[in-house]
């Protein structure tokens, strides 16, 4: 109360003054104030700025050199003076507040004349804060299969909450894929697994509104890649040409497995492999059971429209496999450029040291992927960014440019993308 009695003795000696100074202007109307306070948005982010405008009158005419104070009341009954001012020549003032949360505002006016001080207070103004919330997805380009996250900051650190993760990709409809709560530092981390359509995902995290914080929503986007590094013509059919590539005559492919010598991850490497290269060329695959056929020189293949995975030691391939050779895969052709059936044999002695899955360097499983790209009808390519290059050791196992150029046309002159 004192703090607010020397404001007003302030701003009386700061219009006594103004008085002695300038010359005379309209006097201001007495009478009861009239007060409208107007504010720049209902809603507002944390740490935002508002904008209050506050005109004022008496007896209808606006009058200058009022006394203004803005003040506020927080949800919790607490009022504090935001700001003061004195009115311009037509009676108006603009102040500012940062929002910290929600909050109801009212001006508070003052003249003073000879004959005393007039008042007048404003209607009241209601602004809503929403927590702001910065949300992340990571990486912001994986290959088809990679794995996503979605982390959120809530500023300020609003532990709890109702906090719902949605996804979209490209325009379709939003999905919700998780609700949680945040963390006490106002964290919310949602892992969302891998992803294999290949386009672009948003992601977006909305913080339910509660007692004192209104609904806020952000959006971030992911790319979901299969675009490749390196040149998209580093690619060359097994047979044929780059517009007419030999290929099979069916998009399902049929395939049989012999387990003797297969690594404890063989299995699934495998089924990934294949899921990696039907992603590109829409080339499935269909298991049809075991099989006890090692390929070798000379091998016929298990049958039209099928093919046979195997690992063995490179002397029971009878030259097929060389004591450095991780893998080989074959195909028996027509003339024509059909390719009737194929195998893939991966040598055990590589398979002994060889990292599983799908990481850096040459693991089982991108030279599994190696091996049945020549199967669909792929060729070696001397490009040391695509998984078709002979020895070539990447940072991750995923195809580049030129292989995907490559199973793509193969599918597509196939009829299976």
């Amino acid at each position: 109360m004192r703090l607010r009695k020397a404001r007003r003795a302030a701003a009386a000696v700061a219009l006594s003054l103004l008085g002695m100074l300038l010359p005379a202007g309209p006097a201001a109307a007495d009478g009861p104030i009239t007060v409208t306070l107007t504010a720049s948005a209902a809603q507002v982010t944390y740490g935002g700025t508002v904008t209050f405008t506050i005109a004022t009158s008496a007896g209808g005419a606006p009058g200058p050199e009022r006394y203004i104070e803005l003040h506020r009341t927080a949800a919790d009954g607490t009022t504090t003076v935001v700001d003061v001012n004195v009115a311009d020549a037509a009676g108006r003032a603009v102040m500012t507040d940062t929002a910290t949360g929600r909050a109801t505002y009212v001006a508070r006016a003052e003249s003073f004349s000879e004959t005393g001080t007039d008042t007048g207070i404003s209607n009241p103004v209601v602004v809503a804060v929403a927590v702001a919330v910065k949300p992340t997805a990571s990486p912001t380009a994986v290959p088809p299969g990679g794995q996503l996250s979605v982390t959120a900051t809530l500023r300020p650190a609003v532990p709890g909450g109702s906090v719902l993760v949605e996804e979209r990709f490209g325009s379709e409809a939003w999905r919700t894929v998780a609700t949680v709560s945040a963390a006490a530092d106002g964290s919310v981390a949602v892992p969302l697994g891998a992803r294999t359509k290949t386009g672009v995902y948003t992601f977006r995290v909305t913080r339910a509104a509660d007692a004192t914080w209104a609904a806020a929503t952000a959006e971030t986007t992911a790319r979901v890649t299969v675009t490749g590094t390196g040149p998209a013509g580093a690619w060359r059919p097994l047979a044929g040409t780059k517009a007419r590539p030999a290929h099979w005559q069916t998009c399902s492919i049929r395939y049989q497995v012999n387990p003797r010598g297969m690594p404890a991850q063989g299995m699934s490497d495998l089924r990934e492999a294949f899921r990696r290269v039907t992603q590109v060329s829409g080339i499935k695959f269909r298991y049809v059971g075991r099989s006890r056929a090692v390929p070798h020189l000379g091998y016929g293949g298990p049958g039209t429209n099928r093919m046979v995975v195997a690992w063995a030691a490179p002397a029971a391939t009878g030259g097929l496999l060389g004591p450095f050779t991780g893998g080989v895969g074959g195909t028996r052709r027509t003339s024509s450029g059909r390719i009737l059936t194929g195998y893939v044999v991966m040598s055990t002695q590589f398979t002994k040291t060889a990292v599983p899955g799908f990481g850096t360097g040459a693991p089982h499983g991108m030279v599994l992927m190696h091996e049945i790209g020549h199967v669909v009808g792929l060729d070696h390519y001397n490009n040391r960014s695509q998984v078709m290059h002979p020895s070539a050791a990447l940072p991750a196992a995923v195809w580049g440019a030129g292989d995907i150029a490559g199973l793509r046309q193969i599918g597509k002159v196939g009829g299976c993308r």
